[in-house]
């Protein structure tokens, strides 16, 4: 099934537009470290029955493959979710859906720089329609709006977890051949391991959550859908349609964003809103060279003529 990746990659953007408006709910009561921390660890939980039957291929991989899995983790777990968490203590929703649109451009520069892949003429102009859509939405189609935009110390942390996904995505075709499920347990595991040390230094140095009802529902909401669903779906549609064309599916995350805003905050949508959209979806047609789509299979992984530089 040709749309299937496609599919998958538009579900996660779905399930990620959640992540900044429960992050920001939860992280009053969950210092950033700690929340990253907590929610991987509900999957973890979450997942090992159903990977139980496969721990002996999942140890062998562990063995044979840290080399690749520990940067996987080390890139796409607690690390980059705690620099997101930490960016929204001091920056605003919108700001960070903007910086997460700067994800295909910095997969594009980063496969350029370490991957020795040239860009493609049709795939910079699809990801400047698509972010000319993505920045009409935030920004309410207003031009005073875009010149206030600034980055202070927020934007520079959540910017960070934005490359460190970006490197993710171009190292994820490298992963050893598991299922996705056990791959999953096996990111979780480890991030849960590294992070644990950085989890206990804020509870000691920073601040200690305060995990009632609402954080530890937060948490799990959290955890089963952008976290798990959303890695399910992302890590399946990437290794299908290649680390660019996931990335470019990553605009579409600050539009579902807007519509869970509009919903939650009864909004109403505006004239703009739809604009964006559709520049959105035409500049991810675009980027993925459509109506060749149609025709061709989807490609797994980016042409390399080595491996990345460090």
């Amino acid at each position: 099934m040709p749309f299937a990746p496609y599919a998958a990659l538009i579900a996660a953007a779905a399930l990620w537009g959640t992540n900044p408006v429960l992050g920001r709910l939860v992280g009053v009561a969950v210092p950033p470290v700690t929340l990253s921390w907590l929610r991987w660890l509900v999957v973890l939980c979450a997942i090992t029955p159903f990977v139980w039957n496969q721990r002996r291929q999942i140890a062998a991989a562990l063995h044979s493959h840290w080399r690749i899995l520990l940067p996987l983790a080390a890139l796409a777990n607690v690390p980059q979710s705690a620099l997101v968490y930490k960016g929204l203590e001091t920056t605003s929703a919108i700001n960070v859906g903007l910086l997460n649109s700067s994800i295909p451009v910095l997969i594009l520069l980063l496969g350029a720089a370490f991957f020795s892949r040239p860009i493609a003429l049709h795939e910079m102009a699809g990801i400047a329609t698509s972010l000319a859509g993505v920045a009409i939405v935030l920004f309410q189609g207003s031009a005073e709006k875009v010149l206030a935009l600034s980055l202070n110390r927020g934007d520079l942390f959540a910017f960070g977890g934005m490359l460190t996904w970006a490197l993710y995505t171009l190292l994820l075709p490298r992963r050893p051949p598991l299922p996705l499920l056990a791959f999953v347990f096996c990111m979780s595991a480890l991030g849960v391991g590294l992070g644990a040390p950085a989890a206990l230094a804020e509870a000691a140095f920073d601040r200690t959550p305060n995990l009632d009802s609402g954080a530890l529902l937060g948490i799990a909401l959290i955890a089963l859908g952008p976290t798990l669903g959303g890695t399910l779906a992302y890590s399946y549609g990437a290794e299908r349609a290649g680390p660019l064309h996931a990335g470019v599916f990553i605009h579409f995350m600050p539009v579902f964003a807007s519509v869970l805003a509009m919903a939650v905050l009864g909004e109403r949508v505006q004239l703009y809103h739809l604009a964006g959209f559709v520049l959105v979806l035409a500049g991810a047609l675009l980027a993925l060279g459509f109506p060749r789509l149609l025709s061709s299979a989807p490609r797994r992984s980016l042409p390399t003529t080595g491996r990345p530089h460090g």
